[in-house]
């Protein structure tokens, strides 16, 4: 909103370039029916519906552009305007009101306040009451308004030239900009963690860099001046959609200030006053920009026509300039593509289809040949510089000094294979093969090669396979995920030291895919996970069997004396009965959930279909085309552009909702501290928070008692995601280009009566939140976590016992099954020494074993806590990854003694040793003592380094070789995902 007089600008303005494919059309959405009334700002809810502002009244208005109907939504109380609006987490709203007056002429006295709607209730059919976060009493107006994140809130203060950050929960707030070149501050919005805002005094647009408090962080820069600009939207590619009120007009501005003028003029009256506009959210509007106006009621010219306020659809012709560009750009020498790659959505009901060239990326059959001769031609042409960003053989070039020769060596070597020119010219993805003997996990790989390689050469790829580590848990020493960080490099390293354009990751056991996703969100190239897919349950006398939760359970009766050892040979044979991951709900299933969840995979097959199915050879020829589809939109696609702050929160929404694995845990906090977009917005914390609003409901082992095939067959994740929607964010991005919400819509589940017994309705959960809890205490400041829904005897949940505490794992094989053990029912039995440095790779030890006199009395759980971690498929009453480890010097869990008392409450989030500070202190001082220091010459007493290690793994580590020194001295600890501290983002990585 503007109260300035200001010049028509129009004919100044620098227009760039036609529209492709003809005249916007723009269309009256809907319009009030009296003179005067003035819509000031919108927002597009995730299903496409409106939610417009009033500045005449305190009301939001609920608009429908399909049927072109609108009506109040909710008043506003004690204000007199309703003026900026935005979406905080999915239907969620923040907005601002105030006080304008049409007598006064301009803003009066009154409250000046922001309010929060939630539109994912259900209001029973009245009024919403909109919730008060806080008043602003020393404002002068409230206006313009953005999400930060999903927590908080800038608010404009147009009168008091300031930016506001405000707190949605706590309503705490504070001046986060004070711009002395925006005046009159209008229109805010957000886009990469940088502010865009509009003077109101010029209507000119600058972007502010800021800090990740929204403060100020460089110099303001002004992309365009003097263009009368209200409220906008941002695309995500950047460009800027934005209503020019005084002009009558829509614009797009690039992020280098070019200005084109996409509908309007002086003398429209459609779009006469023009105060704000939004994108579409859905796949029938994903090229209309919507736009409110306030007519000209408001203030009148005399002898003008007066013309109600509306809000319009400018429907944008050809390609979209915004949410997503469907155009592949020229980095193959094409002058055109085929209209099969241009359209970006599936077929309604089809989760399998691809959108992509019907022949190939590079052009038809017959102009091949002819593009392929013309490109080898240029490659030896001295006069025309090698480009790499015609990707595919001509990208990462070694570094010779003449890229010519570079080229010319890479082709002699590489038409050794047999390859011609023509396949050559072809964009290239590559196929990384994880096989290995001792990855049972993956025992299909070399059937999903072939099957992705067809998938690619359907759409105009040239596959080309690779090799990186392959882990598998039982053939891992000392721990699979000691080698996690290490597939990570590896996998980050070949991605981008190789000429491809973009990836097919196949991976399935537990510590696979996370390292592939770190890896592949650090080389930034464009990629698509392939799961391996998990095994078929076997059957022992009649009962279903299945890796790995039965194989605990079956090992606990036999230490217990309850099954035999024929009986144990037995179930030994019958428990991985085909290749693939664990077919429960361990690591490895909770992976590929999230890796859906995330929106990497397809919903309907992608993570649950079986490894030996022939869904799941389909699933990896359609994930080769799509890799070869990424290539339509290369930076759109990129991992650090794909994924945000939203597409892991749904993923953790996802994990909750599993009952999934604790290691998940520290693999997404791993991942998440991979992008640079995302690290330090999400900690262990947010976890927790996400954990207390999200039910359990997937009925799966070990939290409930089905296995994955069982899930699949209910209708898998998009079962989930569909029974889930309520909670998650519909407007993440997902691998075909759509937004989640556009996805789900286009691929609907009817529930039925099995897919209700294995994926349970909201109101009816397994488990009614947190079945993954994050604790805090003495024992762990940082973080412990707790699988409480895997708990087999929920009394545990809220236990004070008394510690019976083992150094390591060696002391607890030593000691566990001894009769003389001062151990009871009630102890709690703690295992130090298992943590990043003091075990490196943190084993999966922290299932400690029941003592066999109490297992042979019948006690199946007891309450556990230690720095490592333990199996997904694991259950039991079990504290994991407590933060710092029990190895670091001032680690409260490594001075605690045998006899101590420790309380948990899992309900209170509380893990706490009962020891006085002054005595915990002192223990602490106590050992730092009896550590032997280190010498300079890496031995004492004649023992070398390595031996020595498992004195003090603290101290040793500061001279161990190889990569296990690596591992001890750079790993972070659970908390933040152990990875390398070297590894984790500082910055936006090129590709």
């Amino acid at each position: 909103m503007r109260l300035t007089s200001a010049t028509i600008l129009s004919a100044a303005l620098s227009v760039s370039a036609t529209l492709a494919g003809g005249k916007p059309r723009v269309s009256i959405v809907f319009e009030l029916d009296t003179i005067g009334p003035w819509f000031e700002n919108l927002v597009v809810r995730p299903h496409g519906t409106i939610l417009a502002t009033r500045m005449d009244s305190p009301q939001i208005w609920h608009i429908n552009p399909s049927r072109k109907t609108g009506a109040p939504l909710l008043t506003i109380p004690g204000a007199l305007s309703a003026t900026g609006i935005t979406e905080i987490t999915p239907d969620v709203y923040v907005f601002a009101a105030g006080n304008f007056s049409f007598e006064a002429g301009g803003f009066v006295p009154g409250s000046l306040a922001v309010w929060r709607v939630d539109m994912t209730v259900d209001h029973g059919g009245q009024e919403p009451v909109p919730e008060l976060i806080a008043s602003f009493p020393d404002a002068g107006f409230l206006n313009g308004i953005a999400a930060w994140d999903n927590e908080r809130v800038l608010v404009g203060d147009i009168t008091g030239n300031v930016v506001y950050l405000l707190d949605v929960e706590t309503g705490d707030f504070d001046i986060a900009l004070d711009i002395p070149e925006v005046t009159l501050v209008n229109g805010i919005r957000v886009h990469d963690n940088t502010v865009y805002l509009v003077s109101g005094a010029s209507g000119s647009l600058y972007r502010i860099p800021v800090n990740e408090d929204a403060q100020l962080n460089g110099t303001p820069e002004l992309i365009a001046a003097d263009l009368a600009l209200d409220d906008f939207d941002i695309a995500d590619d950047g460009t800027i959609y934005a209503a020019a009120v005084w002009n009558n007009q829509v614009v797009k501005v690039t992020q280098d200030g070019i200005v084109t003028v996409l509908a309007g003029g002086p003398d429209s009256i459609t779009l006469l006053s023009c105060t704000s506009a939004r994108l579409g959210r859905t796949s029938n509007d994903k090229d209309t920009i919507y736009v409110s106006t306030m007519g000209n009621g408001a203030f009148p010219d005399p002898g003008e026509p007066t013309t109600e306020a509306k809000i319009v659809a400018v429907k944008l012709g050809g390609t979209f300039y915004g949410i997503f560009t469907t155009q592949l750009t020229a980095i193959y020498a094409m002058d055109e593509l085929p209209a099969s790659i241009k359209s970006q959505a599936n077929e309604p009901g089809d989760s399998n289809a691809t959108n992509l060239p019907e022949s190939n990326v590079m052009g038809s059959t017959r102009n091949g040949n002819i593009e392929a001769e013309s490109t080898a031609r240029s490659d030896y042409d001295l006069n025309v510089p090698i480009s790499s960003e015609r990707g595919g053989l001509r990208s990462n070039l070694p570094g010779y000094g003449d890229a010519h020769f570079s080229l010319f060596l890479r082709k002699v070597f590489i038409k050794a294979l047999g390859y011609t020119d023509e396949s050559l010219s072809k964009p290239i993805i590559g196929i990384i093969n994880t096989f290995s003997s001792f990855n049972p996990c993956h025992a299909q790989v070399p059937q999903l090669v072939e099957a992705a390689k067809r998938g690619i050469l359907l759409a105009g790829g040239l596959p080309m396979e690779f090799p990186t580590i392959s882990i598998h848990e039982s053939f891992s020493s000392p721990t699979s995920m000691y080698l996690r960080n290490l597939m990570s490099m590896d996998t980050e390293e070949m991605v981008k030291a190789q000429p491809v354009d973009a990836v097919v990751m196949i991976g399935g056991c537990d510590k696979t895919v996370p390292a592939q996703l770190m890896g592949g969100i650090s080389a930034n190239k464009p990629f698509l996970p392939l799961i391996t897919g998990p095994m078929m349950p076997g059957s022992v006398k009649g009962t279903r069997v299945g890796a790995c939760t039965d194989c605990r359970n079956n090992w606990a009766n036999f230490r217990a004396g309850v099954i035999d050892i024929e009986d144990i040979m037995e179930v030994n044979e019958e428990l991985a009965p085909t290749a693939g991951t664990c077919g429960v709900m361990g690591t490895a299933s909770t992976m590929a959930c999230i890796t859906a969840a995330l929106g990497l995979i397809d919903l309907k097959a992608g993570a649950t279909s079986p490894a030996v199915s022939s869904t799941r050879l389909r699933v990896a020829e359609n994930t080769g085309k799509h890799a070869v589809g990424l290539l339509r939109d290369t930076e759109a696609f990129r991992p650090q552009k794909l994924l945000a702050y939203e597409n892991f929160v749904n993923a953790i929404i996802v994990l909750q909702a599993a009952g999934g694995s604790t290691n998940a845990i520290v693999h997404l906090m791993a991942i998440i501290n991979r992008h640079p977009g995302v690290r330090g917005r999400i900690t262990l914390r947010t976890f927790d928070e996400i954990g207390r609003k999200t039910p359990l409901l997937i009925d799966l082992k070990p939290s409930g008692e089905n296995y994955m095939t069982d899930f699949h067959n209910a209708g898998g994740m998009l079962a989930l995601m569909h029974t889930l929607r309520p909670l998650l964010h519909l407007n993440a991005r997902v691998y075909t280009g759509q937004t989640l919400g556009e996805m789900l819509d286009q691929t609907p589940f009817q529930s039925f009566d099995f897919s209700r017994r294995i994926v349970r309705p909201l109101d009816d959960p397994l488990y009614q939140c947190s079945s993954l809890a994050v604790l805090y205490g003495n024992l762990a400041p940082r973080g412990a976590v707790m699988k409480a829904s895997a708990s087999k005897d929920k009394r545990l949940l809220q236990h004070r016992g008394r510690a019976c505490v083992f150094r390591n794992s060696r002391d607890l094989a030593a000691r566990i099954d001894s009769d003389d053990l001062d151990v009871t029912a009630d102890s709690v039995l703690v295992l130090q020494g298992i943590g990043p440095v003091g075990n490196p790779g943190m084993p999966e030890a922290g299932l400690i074993p029941i003592p066999r006199k109490l297992g042979r009395q019948g006690v199946t759980d007891m309450l556990r806590i230690s720095d490592g971690r333990m199996s997904g498929t694991a259950g039991g009453t079990i504290v994991v990854h407590a933060s710092p480890e029990s190895a670091d010097p001032e680690s409260v869990l490594g001075i605690v003694q045998d006899g101590d008392f420790i309380t948990c409450d899992v309900a209170g989030r509380l893990l706490h040793l009962e020891v006085d500070k002054v005595d915990i202190e002192r223990r602490i001082e106590s050992r730092k003592k009896d550590r032997e220091p280190l010498p300079q010459s890496g031995r004492i007493r004649g023992e070398t380094v390595a031996r020595n290690k498992d004195r003090d793994p603290w101290q040793a580590r500061k001279t161990m070789r190889g990569y296990r020194g690596l591992y001890e001295r750079h790993v972070n600890q659970a908390d933040e995902g152990c990875d390398f501290d070297f590894l984790t983002a500082d910055g936006p990585v090129d590709a």
